[in-house]
């Protein structure tokens, strides 16, 4: 290995990029399946879910940005954006 330069080295041979095709294809038809079923017999409740997560989502944002600006050091967006100024 030369010491000047990082240098990136081949991790993943035929086996593992078939077997990781694989996984995707068997992972979709594992977040489809129960999809088409709530819908088909579920009914309202669906909908209920879909707020329920949203609600979630919202919330986990918030807890990200609390997390962010008690850590401004770690390089986020929104920690670095609310820094106040010292030259005003």
């Amino acid at each position: 290995m030369k010491t000047g330069a990082p240098s990136l080295h081949r991790a993943l041979g035929p086996v593992d990029l078939l077997l990781l095709g694989v996984g995707c294809v068997v992972g979709a038809g594992i977040y489809i399946l129960p999809g088409v079923a709530a819908a088909e017999y579920a009914g309202p409740a669906v909908t209920l879910a879909f707020v329920a997560a949203a609600a979630a989502c919202g919330l986990t944002g918030l807890c990200y940005a609390e997390l962010a600006t008690a850590m401004p050091i770690a390089g986020a967006s929104y920690g670095v954006s609310s820094v106040k100024q010292d030259d005003d």
